[in-house]
């Protein structure tokens, strides 16, 4: 059997702090979805997928998923545009310990991103480090104290 990543969650004590954090600093479509479940969630959609045009499912393009499925879509990473995975915020009642898991985002100007990512509330954990001839790397926390990584790799010569 072959598997992939295909969906991540990021806890948050604070969902819409959360979803400000990942709008503003990344530029994600980050929305509450209307669901059965007992507690709140928010839909994660990167930005620049194929045939996306930078619309959420739900916009006036018309187009929706099927049986209100959240859509899906093949990881394109470092072809170009940015491309990446699907997720969500769900809610953390405080019984999670940090980190679960760290997750690394790519395709962006790291001391930029840095930059936008403290002005947007969240805090360097590790600032950018060279990895031999691979690319640069950092770490964050965004508002809700979740570490996450950055990376941004070197063009082949």
């Amino acid at each position: 059997m072959r598997a992939t990543v295909s969906h991540f969650e990021i806890p948050a004590r604070d969902l819409e702090r959360a979803a400000r954090f990942y709008r503003e600093a990344f530029g994600w479509h980050v929305e509450p979805l209307t669901w059965e479940g007992s507690s709140p969630y928010y839909t994660v959609r990167m930005r620049g997928l194929a045939g996306d045009e930078g619309e959420p499912p739900s916009s006036s393009s018309g187009r929706q998923p099927p049986d209100g499925q959240l859509p899906r879509r093949a990881s394109k990473v470092g072809q170009g545009a940015a491309f990446g995975i699907n997720g969500g915020l769900t809610e953390n009642d405080g019984s999670l310990v940090h980190p679960l898991l760290v997750i690394h985002i790519a395709g962006a100007d790291l001391p930029s991103c840095l930059d936008k990512i403290v002005a947007c509330g969240g805090r360097i954990d590790l600032p950018v480090i060279r990895v031999g001839s691979f690319g640069l790397f950092a770490r964050f926390r965004d508002p809700e104290g979740n570490l996450l990584g950055l990376w941004q790799g070197f063009e082949p010569p």
